[in-house]
């Protein structure tokens, strides 16, 4: 890392050197010598290739997600905040560009005026004075020649801002994207959560039923008639918990689209309430996860730390040119007479025009500690941008780590529910024919809603685990 921060900085006293020049040119740091591969070996998930630059959340197939995250995109507030970002850069664009150019306005005026008589000495004569009237129209204009640089490093500020700011746009629509896909994965978890319990619920309430009527003909005691009730109150108590995490999530992915929950609601009435005969989610084939340098082109959160990098780099330039003299050409003209129709006439007019010098030379103390302040500001941009780069190239090793790990779970819970199920038709089989006791059954119907949990709460895991790969790959 610290050899990597050494490239930066230098970038940062590129501008520092010499005196004849201001401006330096500005090249991008180095991507390419990071990291040569990544941690987890290709596996049947992760493949090399090219990564994907189409829409990742099509491998779902899913069309109301498809919706939702064409909602996300027109609708989402942090979306829209940086576009307007975008509209506000442009416009700063546009005035530093500006600064380059002749500036300068007309003026009209008509003023009325009356020398006092009490303020002048005319050594006692009697002198008075008649009002007069004063018409004027001119122009006065001024350029500023760039000769250190300070407006075009003002300039290549602004630019860098702008491109900083396209990049967030960017990056805000990147995570916008895959926290609604992953908001939806979860709220498809909790149906099938609650179609799990509601179902394991209607048997828990038949194995109730069954023993209240054992215990009538005095064949259970009240004993086994509580245990079963209990177990049926804490399946019962669990769904509302989940009910609960259901609407918490669906008022998120309400905010994430923009809107109310009841707007939300009206816009995806298939999503208001629990579906419980929805297609299971599923996104077949691999990922192809290409190299740590693709990745790494292909974030927009790396594109904003390197154009912030770029707007500090500037800005030690915009301030070191203020050591220097400011050279600008100046002009004014202007038409005054006492009467309106005399204003046309060549006597009316006059004009001045020149180049002026301007070295605010008993500044320099306060110039050079606004360099020091710009020199610093660029130094801490090199490590933000240092600190993404390895926080992305963490942040990816680390999610296909946990992909691969989250299919292999779900594959093994798969396996161990079908397991919890046989096992729970042979106990409750053997319960009803009095081979086998309450809490036998018990214990193997809270097995299997346990097993149920865990399957769907795994294979909806290694589908946020996928989305968070796309995240991680720049998607």
């Amino acid at each position: 890392m610290a050899r990597h921060l050494i490239s930066i900085t230098s970038l940062t006293l590129a501008g520092l050197g010499g005196c004849t020049s201001v401006t330096e040119p500005y090249a991008p740091p180095e991507l390419s010598d990071r990291q040569s591969g990544w941690v987890v070996e290709d596996s049947a998930l992760l493949v090399p290739g090219a990564i994907e630059n189409g829409d990742w959340w099509t491998d779902f197939r899913d069309p109301v997600l498809d919706r939702l995250l064409a909602a996300g995109r027109e609708g989402n507030f942090d979306i829209a905040e940086a576009r307007a970002g975008i509209a506000a850069a442009e416009a700063a664009l546009a005035q530093a560009r500006a600064a380059g150019r002749p500036l300068g306005d007309s003026n009209a005026s008509v003023t009325r005026q009356l020398q006092s008589e009490a303020a002048a000495d005319f050594g006692g004569l009697p002198i008075s004075f008649d009002p007069q009237t004063n018409y004027s129209v001119g122009t006065q204009a001024s350029w500023e020649i760039d000769l250190f640089g300070r407006i075009s490093s003002g300039v290549e500020r602004a630019e860098a801002a702008f491109g900083g700011r396209e990049a967030l746009l960017a990056d805000v629509s990147r995570l916008t994207v895959s926290q609604i896909a992953t908001s939806y994965v979860t709220l498809r978890e909790l149906d099938a959560r609650l179609a799990v319990n509601a179902a394991s619920l209607a048997r828990q309430e038949d194995v109730l039923d069954l023993t209240v009527q054992l215990k009538d003909l005095g064949e259970v005691a009240d004993l086994d008639v509580l245990r079963q009730r209990n177990l049926v109150e804490t399946t019962r108590a669990g769904l509302s918990a989940l009910r609960s995490a259901r609407a918490e999530t669906l008022s998120a992915l309400a905010l994430l689209t923009g809107k109310t929950v009841p707007e939300f609601n009206a816009a995806f009435p298939e999503l208001a309430s629990p579906a419980s005969t929805a297609e299971p989610l599923s996104a077949p084939g691999p990922v192809r996860v290409g190299t740590p340098l693709d990745m790494l082109r292909r974030r927009p959160d790396i594109r904003v730390a390197e154009r912030e990098l770029a707007a500090s780099l500037a800005g030690v330039e915009v301030a070191r040119a203020d050591l220097y003299p400011t050279l600008s050409l100046t002009g004014s003209a202007s038409f005054s007479a006492l009467e309106v129709g005399d204003l046309p006439t060549g006597e009316a007019l006059g004009y001045s025009f020149g180049p002026r010098l301007s070295w605010g030379v008993f500044n320099l103390p306060l110039t050079r500690a606004r360099i020091d302040q710009a020199e610093a500001e660029a130094e801490g941009a090199a490590i933000r941008f240092e600190r993404t780069v390895v926080t992305a190239l963490s942040e990816t090793d680390r999610a296909m780590a946990q992909y691969n790990l989250a299919v292999e779970e779900a594959v093994i819970r798969a396996r161990a529910l079908a397991d919890a199920r046989r096992a729970l038709e042979l106990v409750e089989v053997r319960y009803r024919e009095g081979e086998d006791s309450l809490i036998a059954l018990i214990d193997t119907q809270r097995q299997a809603l346990a097993a149920e949990e865990a399957e769907a709460q795994a294979r909806h895991e290694a589908l946020r685990r996928r989305i968070a790969v796309f995240r991680a790959l720049g998607g």
